[in-house]
């Protein structure tokens, strides 16, 4: 029965990663940004994976990652982003919208730092010109393809 949850919580592991990857891939279009004020908010989601068969510190089975899911902070701040900026990040939807604003802000390869004026998050994707802003109190405030590296580096 263990080693049958471990294939699954494994199997699921793969699936995930590949869904991931596909969605970071995606190609973008240049946009740009409006000064947006908006927030979001974040929730934790901690997954433990472990065959615990013996008590080997190098098991291969054992698996700890963290994913955080963030919010805007009222819905209708996720509506006027999604209006202004969805069709730019290629979202069909205002859940596509918030998705993908999270694959940027947990994509381990996403340039983070805070921004200069107010301390906000800013999770930035060099392939694909996706620019996110988190508020210091853990909400989106805006997500949409910058024009490139160079204005990541003036935030």
């Amino acid at each position: 029965m263990d080693k049958k949850k471990s294939s699954v919580g494994g199997i699921l592991l793969i699936i995930i990663v590949g869904i991931f990857i596909a969605f970071s891939n995606r190609s973008a279009n240049l946009g740009s940004n409006d000064g947006v004020s908006d927030y979001s908010h974040k929730l934790d989601t901690s997954v433990n994976d472990s065959d615990s068969h013996d008590n080997d510190a190098n098991d291969s089975n054992i698996v700890n990652s963290t994913v955080e899911d963030y919010t805007f902070r009222k819905p209708e701040y996720l509506t006027e982003h999604f209006e202004k900026h969805g069709y730019e990040t290629g979202c069909k939807s205002e859940q596509d919208y918030l998705s993908a604003a999270n694959r940027v802000i947990n994509n381990p390869d996403a340039l983070h730092k805070n921004e200069a004026e107010d301390g906000d998050d800013i999770y930035f994707i060099k392939s694909t010109n996706e620019i996110v802003f988190v508020s210091t109190d853990g909400y989106i405030r805006t997500y949409f393809i910058c024009s490139g590296l160079d204005y990541y580096n003036r935030q």
